[in-house]
């Protein structure tokens, strides 16, 4: 029987995923912190998985299946997962990754100790070869919380924070929800502690945001996430406290835009990301500071005058990362060489 105290709700969408679905499920049973449940959301799968969440729920009543009727999306089966958790904290899985067996354990004892609102491990991406990266993000949190813009699944997250401020996943960006509830958790944290003693692993997949292309859904989708967070950034407050970090938030997430245009090839993605891009500028609070920051100054006179055709020239221009921060760099050259002249 369920322990009336629950520590961790695990929260895990699932959707046609039988090959991965015993490994993820039995990295959650074997963890070494008892308290848990374990929240399995089936979004309409046509394989077995939901015959495995059943066989798995038999074996362990600390696991609920909640079985969607028909295809939703991510966002709504996490959603659905957070209305019924009872945990102190949250956690999230995907369904084809996996946990070190103290992985919540440590994460909880460490939330305990500092009274924190999120606290993040380590994740390792694992790729179809077998080999496998760590990232250091963990470092760059340590310089800002802003930095924690990714790897959102290696951390927990107390609930209080969650239902007072009522964040949910959004549902009209399905493919970048989980990039907008991070924000989201990250803008209302008072406190995020870290810790490298223990590994989330990721398997890398087709079509998703850090791989190399996406598809036009996606790039929608992503576009709308970039609109929300820095929507959510401007009403923040933030830059009414320090203005610098604002600027530098807002600025990060604007390149994201660049990250997507070079995932998608296609005219349509390179006209919607000139949109998004003119749009963004134009909503920051203080594009004096904007400007000092911005990486591609080749491009801004074609944003500041709203010209997407120009855009659309430039991004077909310069159809790699490469070659924008290349005539990039070049036309700051030719700026500095003849700002030296005019001055002698």
């Amino acid at each position: 029987m369920l322990s009336e105290t629950v520590k961790l709700s695990v929260i895990i969408p699932i959707y046609n995923v039988e090959e991965y679905l015993h490994k993820c499920l039995n990295s959650v049973l074997c963890q070494a912190l008892r308290e848990i449940e374990i929240i399995c959301i089936d979004d309409y799968s046509s394989d077995n998985s939901l015959k495995v969440l059943t066989d798995f729920s038999k074996r362990d009543k600390r696991i609920k299946v909640i079985e969607f009727k028909q295809k939703q999306n991510a966002a709504m089966a996490r959603n659905a997962g957070l209305i019924i958790a009872r945990g102190e904290y949250l956690g999230f899985l995907d369904s084809d990754d996996y946990i070190d067996e103290a992985f919540y354990e440590t994460l909880y004892k460490k939330a305990k100790q500092d009274d924190a609102d999120i606290v993040k491990a380590k994740r390792k991406e694992i790729y179809g070869d077998g080999k496998f990266f760590i990232g250091c993000l963990n470092d760059e949190i340590e310089k800002s919380r802003f930095n924690f813009t990714y790897e959102w699944q290696s951390a927990i997250y107390k609930a209080s924070m969650v239902n007072e401020n009522k964040i949910m996943f959004p549902n009209e960006c399905p493919k970048a929800q989980d990039t907008v509830f991070l924000n989201r958790c990250v803008l209302m944290a008072k406190r995020i502690s870290l810790v490298d003693s223990v590994f989330y692993y990721h398997r890398k997949r087709e079509n998703s945001l850090d791989g190399k292309y996406i598809c036009l859904d996606y790039v929608i989708s992503a576009l709308r996430a970039v609109g929300l967070i820095l929507k959510e950034l401007n009403k923040s407050g933030i830059y009414y406290e320090d203005k610098k970090l604002y600027i530098y938030s807002y600025n990060r997430t604007l390149q994201t835009i660049f990250h997507i245009l070079y995932k998608n090839e296609s005219d349509e993605a390179k006209i919607l990301c000139a949109r998004a891009l003119i749009k963004e500028y134009y909503f920051c609070l203080n594009k004096d500071m904007l400007d000092n920051i911005f990486q591609y100054n080749i491009l801004k006179l074609y944003i500041k005058n709203k010209d997407e055709a120009g855009l659309l020239a430039a991004f077909k221009k310069y159809n790699t990362k490469r070659k924008l921060i290349y005539a990039n760099t070049l036309g700051l050259l030719r700026n500095n060489v003849i700002s030296g002249i005019s001055r002698e």
